[in-house]
């Protein structure tokens, strides 16, 4: 059995490849010469037979022009769904909320009423010990 070496195929009919370098400042020249117009991104790919993606990879780098672009995306409908959604709870919180107003009312009305049945003077007894102790009972209801 032949054994072949790593590197046995250099000796067959493969063409070899050959890794292009180039400097930070050919970069830099050749992305201004972009910037300016003078050449496309195409023409300076063929010129230096290197992918167009690097071309664009160093106009990232290396451009004064380049800006990131940042997408934002927008769904209309979700937005409007988000909102009809937000529209019913305002809705059904105000109703809570009267209801609760309207039974409050209630609890009052009901409370004036024991007090004067049974005689009870309730702001005395109650609201003095109460946060509420400094508002009259026309301030309460």
């Amino acid at each position: 059995m032949i054994k072949k070496g790593r590197n046995s195929h250099q000796n067959s009919s493969y063409p070899q490849v050959i890794k292009k370098v180039f400097s930070e400042s050919l970069k830099r020249k050749k992305v201004r010469d972009l910037d300016l117009g003078l050449i496309s991104p195409s023409e300076l790919s063929r010129q230096l037979d290197v992918s167009l993606s690097s071309i664009y990879v160093w106009k990232k780098k290396y451009s004064m022009n380049y800006q990131k672009q940042v997408q934002v995306v927008v769904e209309e409908k979700s937005l409007t769904m988000k909102s009809k959604q937000l529209k019913e709870e305002i809705k059904l919180l105000r109703e809570r909320l009267g209801e609760k107003q309207i039974e409050n009312e209630l609890y009052k009305e009901m409370l004036d009423l024991i007090a004067q049945d049974y005689g009870i003077d309730i702001d005395e007894k109650y609201y003095k010990k109460k946060p509420f102790s400094h508002l009259s009972k026309n301030e309460r209801k």
